[in-house]
């Protein structure tokens, strides 16, 4: 189900992105993975 959703979300984003202006958005897809990184550290031991 997990790669169902990922592989539907990479061929929205490769249908509807906004391929030309990724680095206007670059500064919010490195926060995104940073709180992504910190959420794992914290929570590895603990199910959410």
């Amino acid at each position: 189900m997990h790669l169902f959703h990922a592989l539907l979300f990479l061929l929205a984003a490769m249908r509807w992105g906004d391929w030309l202006n990724w680095r206007m958005y670059y500064p919010t897809i490195l926060f995104f993975i940073g709180g992504d990184l910190l959420k794992n550290a914290l929570l590895h031991d603990y199910r959410m």
